[in-house]
């Protein structure tokens, strides 16, 4: 009895597992959806649709608007900057209303869209110069 009593539990603890990673997956899901409709509908003009600080609206920014896909952005910023810059403006961009959960899933958005392709990008970069660098120069 013992061992059948094992299985079962060992039974529940595995589907509450599984249950509870299906319901992180879908509210970052959300929470990324939520994120994207925000930057489309507040962000996009100036940052541009691939977060380059290149939209339309982009040239009236001097300073212009931030490249979310530059690895030197994030790694010049924090959180609380990103929070102070959405909530207070910075220099020429406006301040936006953002609730907490909206700021949250903005910032979700263009980590998730924008940082993790940087980061990506400066890796592939590197790489791409290490193999330059390491060739052997072919004398004809």
């Amino acid at each position: 009895m013992n061992f059948a009593k094992g299985c079962v539990y060992a039974v529940v603890v595995f589907f509450l597992v599984c249950a509870s990673s299906y319901v992180s997956k879908a509210a970052e899901d959300h929470q990324y959806e939520s994120g994207k409709h925000l930057y489309k509908e507040k962000c996009q003009l100036c940052h541009g649709i691939n977060g380059k600080g290149n939209g339309p609206a982009a040239s009236a920014f001097d300073p212009p608007p931030a490249d979310f896909t530059s690895p030197e952005f994030w790694a010049k910023t924090t959180s609380q900057k990103i929070d102070q810059a959405i909530l207070k403006g910075k220099g020429e961009m406006p301040a936006f209303d953002f609730t907490p959960e909206e700021l949250k899933d903005v910032k979700a958005y263009i980590t998730k869209a924008f940082k993790d392709k940087s980061d990506h990008k400066s890796t592939s970069d590197q790489n791409m110069v290490n193999s330059q660098a390491n060739r052997t120069p072919v004398i004809e």
